[in-house]
């Protein structure tokens, strides 16, 4: 009996939450130190990066560290450092950067959660997800019932499945069990999980297809017919952004007076302090062109079915309503009127290098804007065909939220992301259906909008309404 409870107990330690000490290197802990980044456009950059502490690193709200500056993560599909490679997944503490250990039909990931003190963060330990679709198990249920459990998430391979909880795919061998079924997953569905590249150092199931990637890392994939074309697409999308803007602020907006943040402050007090020094609290809005399938599915997801391109884009311009709705709904939510709309033509621009590639930067320093809440709107539009031989469109409705301060005055770099809402009110529609192919993203886009039950701006605001309160939250006054 004794060596029956020594034996759990051992079990259990070995599946139980990993130590900070003993996971991550924490001699390198805020040193600058080799490490890559994945963008969402398909880059993969080499570039030193700060080690932050892992309870910084998971945040999404906060900027990766790097030599030639900081990143916003929300531009990032992955990121490895000191032989880990973070993503950015749900977990049973909520939506954060985890690390990935593997990738396919079904991830393994490890999520982290810490003991704070104030500023500082006394403890990490380290849990694991295992996710297959919707369905996941957490490594350290495993214990009890590890057959009954595991079981299930590997039944449609019946030889695997009568194979968990014998020699070799045990309990505390179930990523052997993982590996084995991503590789039969991959044999029976070729191409149908997009996989992270080798060099970020997370397992590829054999025969799976990789993410083609450009940049200083790795050499283009030979197959690509262009290769650079989405950072040509990038550039010249930021190009649009800054064309006929100054590089010099107008006096009517020059800074009034450096922003000097005073420590432990309420939001309101630092509205308060940043009015009183004559400056501003600016919304702008970023609203981006109607595309259709502007990005391809998400790696390491299933396609379930062929996405169709359609050609053109189009700008709402009722949209731009959701601006001047949104400044009055921050004022109302604060008991204030300081809130006012930023014209984004009137900001002047900075010309700087991000990870050695020359970059432009809307200048905020320069101006009298110190806290400036920037509200994107991308309604993009899905297209698919069905297995029927029909075409399929659904409006999928994308709206987020950042708050950034801009610290110092003309000349500084500084910033601190105050808040971040990710999903601001987005919203799908039912799909239209028609089997002849969409021609025009303009016309996808009238034909969706008639699923839903009000007009967009409506619609817009009604989503928006209860993250407001997310954001005086986040933001207390």
């Amino acid at each position: 009996m004794k060596t029956n409870l020594v034996l759990f107990a051992l079990v259990l330690f070995c599946l139980s939450a990993k130590a900070q000490s003993s996971y991550f290197n924490t001699g390198n802990f805020n040193k600058e130190i080799p490490g890559m980044i994945l963008t969402k456009d398909g880059q993969l950059i080499k570039t030193d990066i700060v080690y932050d502490h892992p309870d910084i690193l998971k945040l999404p709200s906060a900027p990766l560290k790097t030599a030639n500056g900081p990143v916003n993560k929300a531009t990032l599909e992955a990121f490895s450092i000191d032989g880990k490679t973070w993503v950015y997944r749900a977990n049973p503490i909520g939506l954060h950067w985890v690390i990935l250990q593997r990738q396919g039909a079904i991830e393994v990931y490890d999520y982290l959660t810490s003991d704070s003190k104030g500023n500082l963060s006394t403890v990490i330990t380290v849990g694991s997800v295992i996710r297959k679709g919707k369905d996941q198990l957490i490594q350290s249920e495993l214990m009890l019932g590890y057959k009954k459990k595991m079981t299930p998430f590997v039944s449609d391979n019946t030889e695997l499945a009568a194979k968990v909880g014998e020699k070799g795919y045990g309990v505390l061998q179930y990523l052997n069990v993982v590996d084995e079924y991503n590789t039969w997953s991959e044999k029976i569905n070729p191409g149908k999980i997009i996989y992270l590249p080798v060099e970020l150092g997370v397992k590829v199931p054999e025969g799976g297809t990789v993410m083609t990637v450009s940049g200083s890392a790795v050499s283009v994939s030979a197959t690509t017919s262009n290769p650079q074309s989405a950072m040509v697409q990038q550039k010249a999308l930021q190009e649009n952004v800054f064309e006929g803007r100054s590089t010099t602020v107008s006096p009517e907006l020059a800074s009034a007076k450096d922003n000097v943040p005073v420590k432990k402050e309420s939001f309101g007090s630092k509205m308060n302090r940043i009015i009183a020094d004559g400056n501003k609290v600016g919304v702008v809005l970023d609203l981006k062109p109607v595309r259709v399938n502007p990005t391809p599915p998400q790696t390491g997801t299933v396609a379930l079915t062929a996405y169709v391109s359609v050609p053109g884009e189009y700008m709402d311009e009722s949209l731009l309503e959701a601006g001047e709705q949104l400044v009055a709904e921050l004022n109302a939510a604060y008991g204030v009127t300081n809130f006012e709309l930023i014209d984004i033509n009137q900001i002047p621009y900075r010309e700087i290098k991000v990870l050695g590639t020359p970059s432009k930067i809307n200048d905020y320093w320069s101006t009298k804007y110190k806290v400036v809440f920037a509200y994107t709107l991308d309604p993009q539009i899905r297209v698919t065909q069905e297995s029927s031989g029909d075409y399929a469109a659904q409006l999928d409705f994308r709206a987020s939220m950042m708050v950034t301060e801009y610290i110092g005055g003309p000349g500084s770099t500084k910033q601190d992301i105050l808040a971040q809402v990710l999903n601001m009110g987005g919203f799908g529609t039912a799909p239209v259906i028609q089997k002849e192919p969409f021609t025009d993203a303009a016309e996808v886009y009238q034909k969706v909008k008639t699923k839903l039950d009000r007009t967009l701006v409506e619609k817009v605001k009604k989503e928006r309404t209860s993250n407001i309160d997310k954001i005086v939250k986040r933001l207390a006054p």
